[in-house]
């Protein structure tokens, strides 16, 4: 046999066994659908431990519906993974409690219930509803205090609405019958009650709150109606005070407003804003724009751009 028939030999061998190994190896269907993702990892106060979100995918048998997620908690040091709650559960938005002792999230817990802040202690134990709002919750901040928290949830539909409801007269219309996103204040009972809740807005919506480090004012987002467009275009940051429900604005980016945050000190806040080259806000998002961080006095004074995003 010649030399380049044996190394011919030789290529079909490599190939047919390569041909194999990737053979089962191959990614398929089945693994797809056991494929499991991390989220919303939040480390502890004293940075021992992460809690987080793991999803997975609903069986082939299952009934229609989002993926199922876990919350779990790791040790930061060796990554052992503890499951705190489990089985075919939706939870999510995954809070530390200020002293590390509790985790907090939402959860929807029966087909007829709404969504709830739930909370478990570390060391184990059931977890416990620290809310009973009449809509689902849409977001919290726990009070630095860790002795109440603020959570946002639409108006409670009245009581004629609940009956032409039940006798099929239920319509939804786009963007005519939501109802405003109002900001709660919900007392923590060590007990396991539930005390009632105190609205601090009522004729606006609010999409975000953020507790000062004091835990003396909330800097909320907030728009006049709870529609789309005013959502991503026409959203000011006010100061709150939860003791007179007084509001001040701060600041109005008179532009497509992101995320903010309190300084560690309680002395400024952050925020991004699309932007044009300059730090010029804008509306209408393009190719020559990008999100630019600013900051303002608790005040609302001394606007500064800190970082420009434009290209």
């Amino acid at each position: 046999m010649s030399h380049p028939s044996r190394v011919a030999r030789f290529l079909v061998v490599i190939a047919l066994a390569a041909g194999g190994l990737m053979a089962a190896e191959v990614f398929s269907p089945a693994d797809l659908i056991r494929l499991q993702n991390a989220s919303e990892a939040k480390s502890s106060p004293d940075g021992k431990w992460i809690a987080g979100v793991v999803s997975r995918q609903r069986p082939a048998g299952d009934e229609p519906g989002g993926n199922y997620a876990e919350l779990h908690v790791w040790n930061s040091a060796t990554g052992e993974s503890r499951p705190f709650v489990t089985g075919n559960v939706a939870v999510r938005a995954v809070q530390w409690s200020p002293d590390g002792k509790r985790i907090a999230f939402l959860q929807k817990r029966g087909d007829k219930d709404k969504v709830q802040v739930w909370s478990i202690a570390l060391d184990g134990g059931e977890a416990v509803a620290l809310t009973k709002s009449a809509t689902d919750v849409q977001d919290f901040r726990w009070h630095p205090t860790g002795g109440r928290l603020a959570y946002i949830a639409q108006v409670a539909p009245t009581a004629r609405e609940k009956e032409l409801d039940k006798k099929g007269y239920g319509f939804v219309f786009y963007e005519e019958n939501l109802k405003p996103r109002i900001l709660y204040l919900q007392p923590i009972d060590a007990g396991g009650t539930v005390p009632e809740a105190q609205a601090l807005t009522s004729d606006l919506s609010v999409w975000r709150a953020e507790w000062s480090p004091d835990g003396k004012a909330l800097a909320v987002s907030t728009t006049p109606k709870n529609l789309v467009d005013q959502e991503y275009m026409a959203q000011v940051i006010q100061l709150l005070d939860p003791e007179t429900k007084a509001l001040k604005l701060l600041v109005d980016p008179q532009g497509k407003q992101g995320n903010f945050a309190w300084s560690p000190d309680g002395a400024r806040i952050a925020y991004t804003v699309w932007t044009n080259e300059g730090g010029t806000t804008q509306n209408v998002r393009n190719l020559d724009q990008t999100a630019a961080v600013w900051t303002a006095a608790a005040d609302g004074s001394d606007r500064r751009l800190l970082v420009d995003g434009a290209p």
